[in-house]
């Protein structure tokens, strides 16, 4: 899923071993949307099909819903960095 004509954030989420998620900020027009990706241990990390989860969550909205405990911090940093660079009060 792309994001066609939209501008969008990506923050990779990664550990000692290397990257295994990904969190991106969406552009919306007034405001903007959140969207995660994380790999389940034991996953191959793909660049392409994590931004493409995190777009689809951004895009229906959900990007807030159930995030993983390891990715909340990181989250609330991300909102703020949209914020921003998207200059809003989403």
């Amino acid at each position: 899923m792309k994001a066609e004509n939209s501008k969008y954030l990506v923050q990779y989420v990664k550990t000692k071993r290397g990257p295994k998620g990904v969190i991106i900020a969406l552009n919306k027009g007034r405001g903007f949307s959140l969207g995660w990706s994380l790999c389940k241990k034991g996953d191959q990390f793909s660049k392409s099909r994590a931004i493409e989860i995190a777009l689809g969550r951004a895009n229906k909205g959900v990007g807030e819903v159930n995030v993983p405990p390891s990715l909340t911090e990181k989250l609330e940093a991300m909102k703020k960095r949209a914020q921003r660079y998207f200059r809003c009060a989403n």
